[in-house]
């Protein structure tokens, strides 16, 4: 059996979660088009997760994310607050919030991404197509503009 262990605690470079970030929005839109929904949402939440873990690494001089010993030895078993998945956190984390609060655009598409959860894989929407293609199209335009606003696409 392969040994994945190392794959569980791995790293992403800086440069990789730019391009994480926007892979995901990319492939989001995609999918998007395809109508395929859910996979569209599930796919925003990570990009704007991505890209406010690549704040986070700015901020804080790291190369990556999680870091590495360097942030270990600064935070030791604090460092836990650092995995997660919220994206207010991650707002938080990064820095990034009252900017964010400040600017109307940006606040606007804040409001629409802050709500997401990693475990809305698990879910099946009661809505209506409609419901949920309009929903996800808002969604698709919000990360896109906070993924801008961090200057991460022109």
């Amino acid at each position: 059996m392969p040994d994945f262990s190392d794959k569980l605690s791995s790293m992403a470079s800086k440069p990789d979660l730019r391009k994480l970030s926007k892979n995901r929005l990319e492939e989001a839109k995609i999918l998007l088009k395809s109508g395929k929904y859910d996979g569209a949402k599930y796919l925003c939440g990570y990009a704007v997760e991505h890209a406010l873990k690549l704040q986070i690494c700015k901020n804080m001089n790291w190369d990556s994310y999680p870091p590495n010993n360097q942030g270990k030895e600064v935070f030791g078993d604090n460092l836990k607050s650092f995995k997660t998945h919220d994206p207010e956190t991650l707002l938080l984390l990064s820095g990034k919030r009252k900017s964010v609060y400040n600017d109307s655009n940006a606040l606007a598409a804040w409001d629409v991404l802050k709500e997401w959860d990693s475990e809305i894989r698990y879910e099946i929407s009661p809505k209506t197509k409609i419901e949920v293609r309009t929903e996800t199209k808002a969604m698709v335009n919000a990360a896109e503009k906070i993924l801008r606003f961090l200057s991460l696409i022109t």
